[in-house]
């Protein structure tokens, strides 16, 4: 083997932590951990077919709606921090480079935007349970696919326009195909969950369970799986994009300046005092 190729299982290991990378690595393990804990409770209790059922169907009922809302607010929270390091990061560089381009001024404001309505409506997806408040949690649902999907386009382009300093050629490509790929996945899932809920209503007047508990006989079957695979899909592709992101966040800090001004503050008690 030619030794300028040789990596050792530390340096591999290098390569995924320091810095912040530990965010994106808690993000995407939370996330999972939410996913599968919920899956898990649901079919415990009943409450789900095991094959297959949207993601929110696992969240929708006690008690695994309590660990869902609880660890996806944490994935939430991180979202919404990532957004706002990366902000923080470009900035930093283009600042320190003199870089004077509106489009990468634009798209690096356009991304933090994006990604803090990404991860506020998977807060809303959270604490609004689909079996109670149908309606927002909807709306929570189409702002973390919808503008996660366009956020993770949104940074490939940073990714693409600022290479090599944060990624290399491959990088922009792969998350280009991630974003796209999320994007079309969770246009077909909503295509074909009308579907499914159109044959479920014209044929189960009276339905003996609920569409929780879709089952291999069941009127729009066929199109309520492919409706889930894809949102199971488009979630996916979404976690694998703050796995990219993992090498670049460990090569990022923070220095935090905190300042306090005691003049001030001794002024205000004496004149309280007096």
């Amino acid at each position: 083997m030619n030794p300028h190729f040789q990596m050792t299982f530390s340096d591999f290991l290098a390569l995924w932590y320091g810095g912040y990378s530990f965010l994106p690595v808690l993000l995407v393990a939370n996330t999972g951990i939410c996913f599968v804990v919920s899956y898990l409770i649901a079919y415990g209790q009943g409450h789900i077919f095991p094959f297959w059922p949207y993601i929110s169907d696992a969240g929708a009922h006690a008690p695994e709606s309590c660990y869902f809302g609880q660890l996806l607010n944490i994935s939430a929270m991180c979202a919404i921090v990532f957004g706002v390091l990366r902000y923080w990061m470009i900035k930093a560089y283009m600042e320190r480079e003199l870089i004077s381009t509106n489009v990468n001024w634009i798209m690096n404001k356009l991304g933090l935007i994006l990604m803090v309505l990404a991860g506020f409506g998977m807060s809303m997806v959270a604490n609004f349970q689909e079996s109670h408040v149908s309606q927002l949690h909807f709306i929570g649902a189409a702002m973390t696919f919808g503008l996660g999907g366009f956020y993770v386009l949104t940074e490939s382009f940073n990714s693409y326009t600022l290479r090599p300093v944060f990624s290399s050629r491959r990088v922009p490509l792969i998350r280009t195909l991630l974003g796209v790929s999320s994007l079309l996945v969770i246009g077909i899932s909503v295509g074909a969950s009308m579907v499914a809920s159109t044959q479920w209503e014209d044929a189960m007047r009276t339905p003996s369970h609920s569409q929780y508990e879709w089952q291999k006989g069941d009127p729009g079957y066929i199109w309520h799986v492919i409706s889930t695979g894809c949102e199971w899909a488009s979630g996916t592709f979404f976690l694998l994009f703050f796995v990219t992101m993992i090498p670049e966040f460990r090569c990022f800090s923070l220095d935090v300046n905190i300042q306090l001004n005691h003049s001030l503050l001794n002024v205000n008690i004496s004149e309280q005092e007096n």
